[in-house]
């Protein structure tokens, strides 16, 4: 993207091998938690107009004289900074009239042609934080671990029904909350399979005749693949529900 700006504004492009390093020094002194916060700093509808307008660029429905200006512009986009809090409807307009002030209005129109809203913005956003709070379950699960071997000779009551019941281990009974804790992360990792499934592309409920490439999309945004029948992608909520499910229990565990 660096060398693709420098080629388009004129400046000295810099070398791929550079720029790499660069970037890989930067992320090394990041921790995980700002690492996933930074690859979604451009904004969860700024990622997807991008993704949307570059398939529409691929796919030739973007007149092909029109292209070369069309991707000078969405270039602007995904670097422009809004410097406000996104919200779904808001943004999706401000990206639109960012097209509207930079090309002509036919053009302009054609840019987020075929899209719904706001289709795709709120499954980005669960599966950006469900990302981070996975990261958080793993490092309690491995503390749990780490902290059950060094008691498994600890000796402590166990109680059942607000009685004593049988003597335990610490460890033992650190170990029931783990095993738990793994059955969670099991259902948050489908949650966010679930929520890495590409909806846009499906009309109002039965799709579009134009060519346009649902699969490029899900590549664009990271998706891991499609919600293939359109009227199930204008309804899909199981998803979310997956995920209720599996942070519900993770909370339950640690209350």
């Amino acid at each position: 993207a660096l060398i693709f700006a420098d080629a388009c504004f004129g400046e000295e492009p810099k070398s791929a091998s550079s720029t790499k390093e660069t970037s890989t020094a930067a992320e090394a002194k990041l921790g995980r938690l700002d690492r996933i916060d930074k690859i979604h700093e451009p904004g969860y509808m700024d990622w997807i107009s991008v993704g949307w307008a570059t398939m529409l660029l691929k796919q030739g429905i973007i007149a092909p004289e029109d292209v070369p200006e069309a991707a000078r512009v969405v270039l602007q986009l995904w670097e422009f900074d809004f410097a406000e809090d996104e919200r779904a409807w808001d943004q999706f307009y401000k990206n639109h009239h960012f097209f509207v002030r930079r090309l002509d209005k036919e053009l302009a129109g054609m840019m987020m042609i075929v899209r719904t809203q706001p289709s795709a913005r709120q499954m980005l956003e669960v599966r950006h934080q469900l990302m981070k709070q996975m990261c958080r379950i793993y490092d309690l699960q491995e503390a749990t671990l780490d902290l059950a071997e060094q008691h498994t000779t600890t000796i402590m009551p166990g109680y059942t029904h607000f009685r004593h019941a049988q003597p335990t281990t610490f460890g033992h009974y650190l170990l029931s909350a783990s095993d738990a804790i793994g059955r969670s992360t099991k259902t948050l990792e489908r949650g966010y399979h679930l929520m890495s499934l590409n909806e846009m592309g499906c009309g109002a409920l039965a799709g579009t005749s134009w060519p346009i490439d649902r699969d490029l999309v899900s590549q664009y945004l990271g998706m891991e693949g499609l919600i293939e029948n359109a009227n199930d992608a204008v309804s899909y909520t199981d998803g979310y529900l997956v995920v209720v499910c599996g942070l519900a229990n993770v909370t339950n565990i640690a209350s």
